[in-house]
């Protein structure tokens, strides 16, 4: 595994060595029937009470359905596929089913979920779409290990430069949701379109987020979330 360490003047984890894992977009992660066994189970998991969260305006931004490692959507599809891309030592913390209603915004996902920089660091963000769907998550060159808020890392990130690398049509086309201002700081690395059998995943310290999908006719999207870790050398 090819990784990019952190050098003087860039962020530091408790005075260890920042690690950013490489971005891999997997075509053919699981093929149609595992994409139809994973959907059959959820629509069990789906009868659940889901946690709900709601936008400023108060409309539903996301509906999320937990999931557990025990059962057979994760030990008999998923676990295997991570251990032939990502290898053995990979673990895996709160996984869940997204339901997105309302687009994600930018932000990164590297506090927390089994991520204590002392024995393991966060590797991937994973997204595995359950069907095809006109949207995309965007991915960002940028990362910060302190904050999640795009904001903050503009405020708070004395390495932090204008890129002005997004254009405005760009901007309205696929993130019209978001600050032009904040956006000044991001330069654009990859372009994920949510396919079914694909998994998508990225360094959870990169910043990263939904593109404007109302646009495109999407009402929901809706796919597996993950976040990884990996033993610190």
């Amino acid at each position: 595994m090819s990784v990019v360490r952190a050098h003087v003047g860039e962020p530091i984890i408790n005075s260890r060595m920042t690690t950013i894992v490489d971005t891999k977009i997997i075509d053919d992660f699981l093929t149609e029937d595992e994409v139809a066994a994973l959907n059959a189970e959820f629509a069990n998991t789906e009868k659940q009470r889901p946690i709900l969260a709601y936008n400023h305006k108060g409309d539903l931004y996301t509906k999320t359905f937990g999931l557990s490692k025990f059962d057979p959507w994760y030990v008999n599809i998923i676990r295997p596929k991570l251990d032939l891309h990502f290898g053995k030592e990979l673990e895996i913390f709160d996984p869940h089913i997204l339901n997105s209603h309302y687009p994600y915004g930018m932000h990164t996902d590297g506090l927390n979920s089994g991520s204590d920089n002392v024995v393991r660091y966060a590797s991937w963000t994973f997204v595995i779409p359950l069907d095809n769907y006109d949207s995309y998550t965007i991915l960002f060159n940028e990362y910060d290990t302190t904050t999640k808020l795009v904001d903050q890392y503009v405020k708070n990130n004395p390495t932090a430069k204008i890129q002005n690398q997004l254009s405005s049509e760009f901007l309205e086309k696929h993130l019209s949701h978001e600050d032009p201002q904040l956006m000044k700081y991001f330069s654009l690395e990859k372009m994920y379109k949510w396919k079914k059998c694909s998994c998508f995943a990225a360094s959870r310290y990169k910043f990263h987020g939904s593109d404007f999908y109302l646009k495109n006719g999407v009402t929901m999207k809706r796919g597996i979330i993950m976040w990884g870790t990996l033993p610190i050398a």
